[in-house]
């Protein structure tokens, strides 16, 4: 719109996935759920009229209103239809009543769902209102014309989770990611599940491009207004930033205006953040401001400064028509340009860290805001051993992972779930699919305000090839199209048979668990990290994943103690090694059972001896990093 992008998803702008100050009902209890052996191929077909037809007469009317479910089991949302390690069928049908509250009237009903694995439709009332693909990334619908007007509403979901086999189907090939991964493949509603009342002219999302000056910031932000309503409607829109203090007490709260200290507003220098608007029925529009301040600090994991962006929308009586709060950060991080290393703040900057998947054994791979206190635990574990970064896994994190390490300090690299691509699939998503190029998009607008987010991550273990040139520079002209403040990613499997990775700003390589078991192993990848240094110098290099399988044996532990040292020492005798995390912060749950590759246990309980050496090395790389800071200052 204009020189603003826009994302849509489903005909809608997407919206924040920040929690706002409006009417909201949880969907968690009162679901009735079955599971069912699914048509894969007819969930992955467009949805024409014959499309959605064949899936309600497969599902035998589990879509219609009056659909008796009274024998279906009672489910509760987010969960898995498929708890490990139950194998069961691939899909599953969840159905539930609601009653809209009289007090809703009036407003639009938006239906929020933060993440359902793996194709998802939904209907209400009977009709077909929409799917997603991807389990990683949120997804919303209007559903205000399904509704009844005077008698309660029946939401009916079908879920299928093509199933991860070996050797890869042809369909498996189109999957993001094909499978077999790293985690358990649980099936259902996985995430947050919720309707929120909105307006009729509502504050849809605000994205923050924060610029520092040599003396102040610049702040450019781009508003998404929607008028759902019949006429042209003139107003006025507001922005305030206000300063932040975060405490014990509102640390883990989803919401930014839980953390703003609304007494003392941030003085603008330069731009009114005032602007007045005319927006015409059934349309969406965008406004862009730039605002400059001269008293905003810099975000960093030693010094995670927030601050809260508030955009108020006024009818043209001057009463608050909505408002929208989102959090946000200021920092620059890139790529020196002179030598092999990440600057943060103008600063050079080490990253050590540790690679986390969201699981653990009572809620799996479910995630939600409610499950704070689980995510915070598991910060609190990387930042007590000195870690500045963390890898978010192979997938898009829950919305509430990143609030939290923009509060913590932790600097993340994100990534879709495009992983253990071979070339016929990258082609298939490069040529036809472009799952790839929606689920990256999905993520960039979910987290683009976050500063604790530095990496976009195009993928992992991607086979080599002209494919995937192709492939990875969509991606990542796409990242720096749309946001341009973060460093592009790529993680590869350390060997010779990796792809150059031409296309992203730093070099991610993966050590191979083995590297740890077999003598020899470890000096072999560390010379073909040598040789991908020397054909591209230019780019620092992160060790995105080095580990080792602990087991239950004291001697397994030792092995885990003796990979750290000696990666340790091998990486901080190469100044152009900028970063390190280990695989993984948590034992996790994989599909051949729990791989015990943690700094601590599945439950967290046991911490193993690893956790004082990585701590000591974190340490020694910190100092490092010290010392570039300190040659940068000389120069």
């Amino acid at each position: 719109m204009g020189d603003l992008m826009v994302p849509f998803q489903a005909g809608l702008p997407i919206p924040t996935y920040e929690l706002q100050s409006r009417p909201r009902m949880e969907l968690t209890d009162g679901w009735h759920m079955m599971r069912m052996n699914l048509d894969s191929e007819l969930s992955l077909s467009a949805r024409t009229p014959e499309t959605i037809a064949a899936l309600e007469k497969e599902g035998k009317g589990a879509h219609l209103a009056d659909f008796e479910d009274s024998r279906w089991l009672i489910a509760m949302v987010p969960g898995v239809s498929n708890p490990a390690p139950r194998v069961s069928a691939n899909g599953v049908w969840y159905r539930r009543r609601i009653t809209v509250p009289p007090a809703w009237r009036g407003k639009r009903l938006l239906l929020h769902c933060l993440g359902a694995n793996y194709v998802a439709d939904l209907w209400v009332n009977g009709r077909h209102v929409g799917y997603h693909e991807g389990g990683f990334t949120p997804f919303s619908f209007d559903i205000t014309s399904f509704l009844n007007e005077d008698a309660p509403d029946v939401i009916a979901v079908r879920v299928d989770n093509p199933p991860w086999r070996l050797p890869l189907s042809d369909l498996q090939q189109s999957l993001l990611p094909p499978g077999p991964g790293d985690w358990w493949n649980g099936t259902g509603l996985v995430r947050d599940f919720f309707l929120e009342a909105v307006p009729a002219v509502s504050v849809v999302r605000a994205d923050v491009r924060a610029e520092p000056l040599e003396h102040g910031v610049k702040l450019k932000t781009a508003v998404v207004l929607r008028n759902a309503g019949s006429a042209t409607v003139a107003g006025r829109m507001e922005l305030r930033i206000f300063p932040t203090r975060v405490a014990e007490a509102n640390l883990t709260s989803p919401s930014a205006e839980a953390i703003m200290m609304t007494h003392q507003p941030v003085e603008v220098t330069e731009g009114s953040g005032n602007a007045e608007i005319s927006i015409a029925a059934n349309a969406v529009n965008a406004w862009a401001q730039t605002l400059t301040t001269e008293d905003l600090s810099e975000w960093s994991p030693a010094h995670p400064n927030l601050y809260v962006l508030e955009v108020t929308l006024r009818a043209e009586d001057g009463r608050v028509a909505d408002r929208l709060t989102t959090q946000f950060g200021v920092r620059a991080f890139t790529v020196d340009q002179g030598k092999p290393r990440l600057l943060l703040n103008g600063q050079p900057i080490v990253l050590v860290g540790l690679n986390r998947i969201e699981d653990d054994p009572q809620l799996g791979r479910t995630r939600s805001y409610r499950d704070a206190l689980r995510t915070l635990l598991d910060l609190r574990v990387a930042k007590n051993m000195g870690a500045n970064f963390l890898r978010l896994g192979h997938g898009v994190a829950h919305p509430l992972t990143t609030l939290l390490t923009d509060r913590m300090g932790l600097l993340c690299w994100e990534e879709i779930p495009a992983a253990w691509l071979s070339a016929e699939a990258m082609q298939l998503q490069w040529e036809r699919r472009r799952l790839a190029r929606q689920t990256f998009i999905e993520m960039v607008y979910q987290d683009f305000n976050r500063p604790s987010v530095g990496f976009w991550g195009v993928g992992h273990a991607l086979a080599p090839g002209a494919v995937h040139r192709d492939f990875t520079r969509d991606l990542a002209d796409i990242g720096r199209f749309l946001d341009g403040t973060r460093v592009i990613g790529e993680s590869s499997v350390l060997d010779e048979h990796s792809p150059e990775q031409t296309e992203a700003d730093v070099l991610g390589y993966a050590l191979s668990p083995s590297v740890g078991a077999n003598e020899g192993a470890l000096g072999d990848a560390i010379s073909v990290l040598d040789r991908r240094h020397r054909a591209q110098p230019a780019k620092p290099v992160i060790v995105i994943e080095f580990g080792a399988r602990a087991g239950s044996d004291a001697s397994a532990w030792d092995r885990q103690v003796a990979l750290a040292e000696d990666v340790g020492r091998i990486l901080s005798a190469r100044p152009w090694v900028a970063g390190c995390a280990w695989w993984t912060l948590a034992d996790c749950q994989a599909p051949e059972g729990v791989r015990e590759t943690g700094v601590v246990s599945r439950d967290r309980h046991t911490t193993r001896p690893v956790e004082r050496v990585l701590q000591t090395q974190f340490g020694a790389f910190a100092a490092r990093d010290r010392d570039g800071a300190a040659e940068t200052d000389q120069e």
